[in-house]
């Protein structure tokens, strides 16, 4: 009876046990969906998709449709494999695609699916989506990725103490802030106003910069040449500064020669007066009487009968008979 009895017992503590464990593998079974029939979804996607973790949600408007399975790299981007609940597959387009968000700020990320503005079709078992590249979705979550960091690597206190001392500093100055925000709005729209002009003088000073360029050699070689001036000057200062000696002497002779004889070319001046005033009047016929003397010269030859055997003054002499005039 007790042989018996202690037999029960074992076999009773290694049915218990073989229902722990076979609670524990349905449990685990359960957990990792081996009961649940499921659609695999593939999304490529850019680095961000390395944030996500195994078993990450997938939603679409906010309900839950399916997990994320497994995220690897393949080239230059990261594949993401989804499991999809059958019953909501005829209910996706098949040019869905997905965004990657966190939950809260900083919490963890799930995959947001993205309906389209014009369907088309349904999703299959098997399909491969894009990741959404519309608006800023991707610089929003590259900006939170690159975020998370800097405040992780800021101690919380100091954190604390530089949000409470700017929370001071701004109590109690919503108005002044919000006129300080306006003012500026202005100034930026009076800069994007002057934008083209702004533009127009930067290529300006593109052109400008181009031709200084250009001209640059010619400047260089201008200076080469001044400077080699510049030591004939300093070589030959002994003869320039001799030079200039005698120029201030012949100045120092001439004003002591204008000042010895001013009273007599004031004189000479006025007696030259009148014989000026004769010259002025009698000054429309000179061109003409110095043209005739050019003439004369040109046939200076020909009248002495230069180079003929005969050489002497020709000269044609006609009378006319006056008629008695």
């Amino acid at each position: 009876m007790t042989e018996m009895s202690s037999t029960r017992k074992r076999l009773l503590a290694a049915l218990f046990v073989v229902i722990v464990l076979a609670f524990v593998g349905v449990t685990v079974a359960i957990y990792n969906r081996a009961f649940t029939k499921s659609d695999t979804i593939t999304m490529f996607t850019d680095d961000m998709a390395f944030s996500l973790p195994n078993d990450a949600d997938v939603k679409a408007r906010g309900v839950l449709v399916g997990r994320v399975a497994e995220v690897q790299p393949e080239g230059d981007k990261v594949r993401v494999d989804m499991e999809f609940t059958p019953e909501f597959m005829d209910q996706l387009p098949s040019n869905i695609s997905g965004r990657l968000l966190p939950k809260t700020l900083f919490g963890e990320r799930y995959v947001s699916l993205a309906f389209p503005d014009t369907p088309v079709g349904t999703l299959e078992a098997g399909g491969t989506i894009e990741q959404d590249t519309r608006g800023n979705a991707l610089e929003l979550g590259r900006v939170l990725d690159g975020l998370l960091p800097v405040l992780e690597a800021v101690p919380p206190q100091k954190l604390a103490g530089t949000l409470g001392a700017i929370n001071q500093a701004l109590a109690g100055r919503g108005d002044e802030l919000g006129a300080s925000l306006v003012d500026i709005g202005t100034v930026f729209d009076g800069i994007s106003q002057e934008m083209p002009a702004l533009e127009s003088g930067l290529e300006d000073l593109a052109t400008f910069s181009q031709t200084y360029s250009e001209a640059l050699p010619d400047l260089i070689h201008a200076l080469d040449a001044l400077r080699t001036t510049g030591d004939t000057v300093i070589q030959r200062r002994t003869d320039i500064a001799d030079g200039m000696q005698r120029i201030s002497s012949g100045a120092q002779v001439t004003t002591d020669f204008l000042a010895r004889n001013r009273n007599d070319l004031i004189d000479l001046a006025i007696d030259s007066r009148r014989s000026l005033e004769a010259l002025a009047e009698y000054t429309p016929a000179l061109p003409c009487t110095v043209e005739h003397f050019m003439t004369a010269l040109e046939r200076s030859d020909d009248i002495l009968g230069v180079g003929t055997s005969t050489p002497g003054i020709r000269v044609t002499i006609e009378v006319v008979n006056p008629k008695g005039r």
